[in-house]
C-alpha cells in the first residue's frame, strides 16, 4: 500500500483467530490466567474466549450489508489487523483495475456519472461495519483518554479514516493510484499516505469529530508533493519506521 507493491499475501490464506483479549494475554501467572478466562467479559468465557474470533469469519461479516453480528467482542488489536485488510483489498483491487483495461472495476471508476463499482461499494460496507464494532468495543472506548497517542497496535482509528480518503481519492480519479506524476511513484505515495496519516492523528488527537472539509486538507497536501520535493526529501525518510508514533 505504501510502496505500491503487490501483496505477498491473499487475505484467504490466513486461516488463523484474531488475537485474544489482553486481560487473558497479560495474566502473569498460570492461577491467574485461569481466574480471568473464568470472570465474565465481552470477548466470551472458556475455549471461545481463548480461541478468539475467526478471521475469515470477521472479514464475511463485515462484508455483509447489514449491522455486524460478531459472537464475541474484538479487541483493538484485532480491528488493526481487519482494518489493514480492507485497506489491502482496497489498494490491490485497485491496482488489479488498472492492469487489466476493460474491466468492470476499471470502467465503473472511470464511468463519472455516479455510478459505484462493486469494490467500492463492498467497502464502503465493510468500513461502516468495521466502524460499528469499533465504536460498540469495550477496550475502544478508552483508548486516548489517558494518553496523547494510543500503542501503535490498538491505534486502529487512524487506519479507517485513511481508508475512507484512499476510497475517496479512488473514487475521485486521484492520480496518487495511477499515472506518471510523483505522486504515483512508490516514493511520492509513501509521503502522500504519510502526511495524510499525519494529518488525521492530529485531528484525532484533538477530540473533535473530524472536520467535514478533511478531503480538501488533505487534497492540499498531496498537491504540495512535487519531484523535487521528493528527491530532496529522499534521504531524510525513516521507511515504515515513520509510520509508528515517536515514543
Amino acid at each position: 500500500m505504501y510502496f505500491s507493491l503487490s501483496p505477498a499475501f491473499q487475505p484467504a490464506e490466513f486461516e488463523i483467530n484474531l488475537p485474544c483479549d489482553d486481560a487473558i494475554w497479560k495474566a502473569g501467572s498460570a492461577r491467574e490466567w485461569f481466574e480471568t478466562l473464568q470472570s465474565p467479559s465481552p470477548h466470551g468465557t472458556g475455549q471461545a474466549r481463548i480461541s478468539g474470533v475467526g478471521m475469515q469469519f470477521a472479514l464475511a461479516t463485515l462484508g455483509e450489508m447489514r449491522l455486524p453480528t460478531l459472537p464475541l467482542s474484538l479487541n483493538p488489536f484485532g480491528h488493526l489487523i481487519l482494518i489493514h485488510t480492507i485497506l489491502r483489498n482496497l489498494f490491490a483491487s485497485r491496482a488489479e483495475s488498472q492492469s487489466l483495461e476493460g474491466t468492470f472495476f476499471a470502467a465503473e471508476i472511470s464511468r463519472g456519472d455516479g455510478g459505484t463499482s462493486d469494490i467500492v461499494l463492498a467497502t464502503q460496507y465493510a468500513l461502516h461495519n468495521w466502524l460499528q464494532t469499533w465504536l460498540n468495543a469495550p477496550e475502544s472506548m478508552g483508548l486516548g483518554k489517558n494518553m496523547e497517542e494510543p500503542p501503535f497496535v490498538c491505534d486502529a482509528l487512524p487506519f479507517y479514516w485513511l481508508a475512507q480518503v484512499s476510497l475517496l481519492a479512488i473514487q475521485e480519479g486521484t492520480t496518487i493510484f495511477a499515472g506518471t506524476s510523483a505522486e504515483a511513484k512508490p516514493e511520492g505515495r509513501f509521503r502522500v499516505i504519510k502526511q495524510w496519516l499525519d494529518r488525521i492523528r492530529s485531528f484525532l488527537r484533538t477530540g473533535d469529530q473530524m472536520p467535514t472539509n478533511i478531503w480538501d486538507e488533505l487534497v492540499k497536501i498531496r498537491l504540495q508533493i512535487s519531484h523535487d520535493d521528493l528527491e530532496r526529501d529522499a534521504g531524510q525518510q525513516d521507511g515504515l519506521l515513520a509510520f509508528f508514533p515517536e515514543h
